[in-house]
């Protein structure tokens, strides 16, 4: 595999995993659990539609949570963006 392909790969692989931490700790707000969590993480990850940046999930997030009356600030979305991708890229990064 050329040097390309793996960056394009791990990105791609962050982001996914960036994007389902996202989507865990938003349904968690709106108040799903189980199979309800689970179907909202596959939502949130279909929404990525690989557009430049996280602005697509963020903003999907932010009305989801709106649409719950969930009341959590705009910066509160951006931190928890930050954390996740942050872990996302320790975890898909870490080897033994």
């Amino acid at each position: 595999m050329r040097f390309e392909h793996f960056e394009e790969a791990t990105h791609t692989c962050v982001n996914a995993r960036r994007n389902y931490l996202m989507a865990l700790w938003a349904g968690k707000q709106i108040g799903l659990s189980g199979d309800g969590l689970q179907r909202y993480a596959v939502e949130v990850h279909e929404a990525d539609t690989g557009a430049a940046g996280p602005e697509v999930i963020v903003r999907k997030i932010e009305q989801d949570l709106s649409r719950a009356n969930v009341a959590v600030r705009a910066e509160a979305v951006m931190e928890t963006l930050k954390r996740s991708e942050s872990t996302a890229r320790c975890e898909i990064l870490s080897t033994d």
